[in-house]
């Protein structure tokens, strides 16, 4: 990284590689003591643990739980509204193909393409061609 972390960034790494890892499923206790201790506000943590449940339960639809680039993108940038709505339709659209007969010979190209997905648009165009 080129720039310092923040409190963010360090909750998002308290989250992802100390808290789930180890089964913590109370999506919201790092942030509850952040709120405690005067750190954060609630309101700047609106809709992050919601959000990130979804964006758990999307990672589980994948092969290794790769997640399209777009919804980690909008996951680091703190954007939780927009990231809902994309999680919804990359829910979707893994649902979809996950449910495909696996000798399907395009699924793994599919599949490929919704991974590398960097926008809301490249989603909705692989949804078309599903």
């Amino acid at each position: 990284r080129t720039t310092p972390v923040d409190w963010r960034q360090w909750l998002d790494i308290v989250d992802e590689v100390g808290l789930v890892p180890v089964g913590v499923t109370d999506a919201s206790l790092a942030e509850r003591l952040l709120v405690r201790y005067g750190i954060a506000r609630r309101s700047q943590l609106a809709g992050r643990a919601e959000t990130r449940d979804s964006f758990h339960a999307l990672q589980g639809l994948a092969p290794g739980g790769v997640t399209p680039v777009v919804v980690r993108r909008l996951m680091d940038d703190w954007k939780f509204k927009d990231a809902r709505s994309t999680i919804r339709l990359a829910n979707a659209i893994a649902t979809r193909m996950a449910a495909a007969p696996p000798g399907d010979a395009g699924l793994a190209d599919l599949w490929r393409r919704y991974e590398a997905a960097t926008s809301r648009r490249a989603l909705e165009r692989l949804q078309k061609d599903l």
